[in-house]
């Protein structure tokens, strides 16, 4: 009986064993389980290096935000429930170095799936979408999956898609260029703003358009890219 206890004790401190696997996520979890599977598997070993090396393989699924791991104790082991949080498309962005080139990304910039071409009408025409493209986006390599760059680039998507609806349903597209923005409105009118703060100066924009509306002037181009200056092309 003495014997048995120290075997049973030995055994005890060595590493728990994981009794049972479970993965929750949202539609990616089809792939979260076969790369779980890849590293763990009920009667494995429940290590620090088993955990990181799980967690490490989930962060490699394209559209995975973030994972975490729960264990608790069950009556033969651990149980491990695993937990997928996936990239939400945010906004629509267009590179033509890629190929389909519109493509859903999430508020970190992190490109999240391609948009067909045959759905690619549906989303920007009519009220639609607006689009964010120009020469001043670049593509980055990360471990996360490729994202809109540069820094600033990625904050002005952001900003973006964050105005208010009310805001983004008169818009057809925001053109990043090096130097500066311009946006197009669905009537196909342009307005040129600055880099800093596209949200300040799309509020100007608007205190513009009014104040012409009222005096009756018509305009196809705004340029408020001078900080107290408007210019206006017929």
């Amino acid at each position: 009986m003495l014997f048995l206890i120290g075997i049973w004790g030995l055994l005890e401190r060595g590493p728990p064993v994981v009794e049972e696997v479970a993965v929750e996520g949202g539609e990616r979890i089809v792939a979260a389980q076969g790369r779980v599977g890849s590293v763990l598997q009920p009667g494995t070993p429940w290590t620090a290096q088993v955990r990181e090396a799980l967690l490490q393989e989930l962060q490699r699924l394209p559209g995975v935000k973030r994972a975490s791991v729960q264990t608790e104790k069950g009556a033969r082991g651990l149980r491990v429930r695993v937990r997928v949080e996936e990239r939400e498309p945010y906004g629509l962005v267009r590179l033509s170095a890629l190929r389909p080139p519109l493509w859903w990304v999430d508020p970190e910039g992190v490109l999240v799936q391609p948009v067909a071409a045959e759905d690619e009408r549906a989303l920007l025409g009519g009220a639609g979408l607006p689009v964010v493209t120009g020469p001043g986006l670049s593509l980055e390599e990360t471990p996360q999956g490729r994202r809109i760059g540069p820094a600033r680039a990625r904050q002005l998507v952001a900003e973006f898609y964050a105005l208010p609806g009310r805001w983004l349903a008169q818009l057809a597209r925001l053109e990043v260029r090096p130097f500066d923005l311009v946006l197009e409105t669905r009537d196909g009118r342009q307005i040129y703003l600055s880099l800093g703060g596209l949200r300040e100066g799309l509020a100007r924009a608007r205190r513009a358009i009014a104040a012409l509306e009222r005096a009756q002037i018509r305009w196809r181009a705004l340029d408020l890219r001078v900080e107290g200056e408007l210019v206006l092309r017929p």
